[in-house]
């Protein structure tokens, strides 16, 4: 058990030293971090998108879609989701590794 005086002497010193590295998660981990939220992200992308957008009005190379509205629904959510997923890992990426205070 650290006493009074040594903890003084510690916290005087300066918080660089406070400050440790966390052992760097493997990727499988961190890209799964994207996944829950990227998800919730896509549901709320494609209800908001198509509230807007009847799926019979899309045109894909200027051609009316030949799917029905479920497929065109279910496409529709997958894509948001992909674009979720990558602004999420990407975000996750430029955050890098976090660091929280040594155990004393």
């Amino acid at each position: 058990m650290m006493s009074p005086s040594n903890f003084a002497e510690r916290t005087s010193q300066g918080t660089e030293d406070l400050l440790v590295s966390l052992p760097s998660a493997p990727l499988r981990d961190r890209m799964l971090r994207a996944l829950w939220p990227s998800f919730l992200v896509a549901g709320v992308g494609e209800i908001a998108f198509f509230s807007l957008v009847n799926p019979r009005d899309l045109v894909w190379f200027w051609q009316q879609m030949e799917l029905s509205e479920h497929a065109i629904h279910a496409l529709g959510f997958f894509f948001f989701w992909a674009l979720a997923y990558a602004g999420s890992v990407l975000n996750l990426w430029l955050a890098g590794e976090p660091e929280r205070p040594a155990a004393f």
